[in-house]
């Protein structure tokens, strides 16, 4: 008798069930950011972005921090902290400075909006990280 149908099963099946037990639910946080000055810093460039995030939710999430993905090094990603709770049904803002690499900047900042990865927590969940798109304001 061949365990190799029981086996495949068993790994199906903790596939199935793993997002299940481990993820915590995304936030519905959306919103605007704003560039508001940029320093050349040879290699990289170093930005300051004003994000206003809208939480359309009935509880409140915390944002422990946000990042940024390399459009040309899948899986880099530069990250900063941040300390803010956008309460149920409203919007709060925070200012960040970011240092990118200069090519990652610029293709990153040519579209007319952007995905930052958030890490949260919303009221009574564990920690999580989901993208957020926000729309750039000029």
């Amino acid at each position: 008798m061949s365990l190799r149908p029981y086996f495949l099963g068993i790994f199906v099946l903790g596939i199935l069930l793993t997002p299940a037990l481990f993820a915590s639910p995304a936030p519905q946080l959306t919103g605007t950011y704003k560039l508001t000055g940029n320093t050349d810093l040879g290699s990289e460039i170093r930005f300051t972005a004003e994000l206003e995030f809208l939480n359309p939710a009935d509880h409140a999430v915390t944002v422990s921090s946000v990042g940024l993905p390399s459009p040309f090094s899948p899986g880099h990603m530069v990250t900063v902290p941040a300390t803010l709770t956008v309460q149920s049904h409203s919007k709060a803002q925070v200012s960040l400075q970011f240092v990118v690499p200069k090519r990652d900047f610029t293709a990153w900042s040519a579209g007319p909006h952007q995905l930052f990865l958030v890490r949260f927590q919303a009221a009574g969940t564990r920690p999580g990280i989901a993208n957020v798109l926000l729309l750039r304001l000029t």
